[in-house]
């Protein structure tokens, strides 16, 4: 008996209907899973994603750490380090050389990319500050200046904690520091530090601005903490260049 053709082209249109209709199931599966994952603030990251994160800002700390290191290495002096970028404006060193061999995230000079944040960690870009130094760090006073330090504001308490973790600082808390360390753009690094009454101690107590006992973040190079006032951020922080 010759096949049935009708039958046959029934069962083909069934077998593309089923396909069709997987499809349509694994692309709204994906897009489903696309939109938690987009969607994810800071404060919804698994123990997991937390710890990643923090291990991602420490590695990119540190390679601009080694990025200052390489400049200062082939001449710079510290005002003509730049952190001019094509991401965040106001970093434009007036002392850097035109030949951009001070600049950390050139080719010509500290050979690094700048990266922004992962958008799961703070909806806050990474800073270059002038006006803080870490108590015990350094030759430097408040009187005299503040050392070189990245910072990386608004990032979640349990990042903050994996950090610390990771540094294996033995804090019973998230330090808690005294003042408002984060000033938006009035520290930005641009060739000169902030000193006197102006710049900021980091030492890890909420009203202490001295090491005398020693507290918490003193003598530390890097950490995280909350600032005691202000917007009340988790702030890591590293230092790049100790005065």
């Amino acid at each position: 008996m010759p096949p049935n053709n009708t039958q046959k082209t029934k069962n083909q249109n069934g077998n593309i209907f089923i396909v069709i209709m997987l499809g349509i199931f694994l692309f709204g599966a994906l897009m489903y899973a696309f939109s938690r994952g987009a969607s994810q603030g800071t404060g919804n990251l698994t123990k997991q994603q937390a710890k990643i994160a923090a291990q991602e800002i420490l590695n990119y700390a540190r390679l601009v750490e080694g990025a200052v290191d390489r400049v200062r290495r082939n001449g710079c002096s510290e005002s003509e380090i730049s952190f001019d970028n094509a991401v965040v404006t106001g970093y434009s060193n007036p002392n850097s050389p035109v030949d951009l061999s001070c600049h950390i995230f050139e080719d010509e000079g500290g050979k690094v990319s700048y990266i922004s944040p992962p958008s799961n960690t703070t909806s806050l870009d990474w800073f270059f500050d002038s006006g803080v130094y870490v108590g015990g760090i350094g030759e430097e006073t408040a009187l005299s200046g503040a050392d070189l330090i990245i910072l990386l504001p608004d990032i979640s308490k349990t990042i903050c904690e994996n950090i610390n973790s990771i540094l294996d600082h033995d804090f019973s808390s998230t330090p808690i520091d005294n003042g408002n360390i984060f000033e938006n753009a009035d520290d930005k690094y641009i060739g000169t530090f902030i000193s006197g009454a102006e710049s900021d101690i980091l030492t890890g107590h909420s009203s202490d601005d001295d090491c005398t006992p020693v507290q918490p973040l003193c003598m530390k190079e890097t950490g995280c903490f909350q600032e005691e006032s202000g917007n009340e951020y988790y702030i890591f922080y590293h230092v790049l260049l100790a005065r």
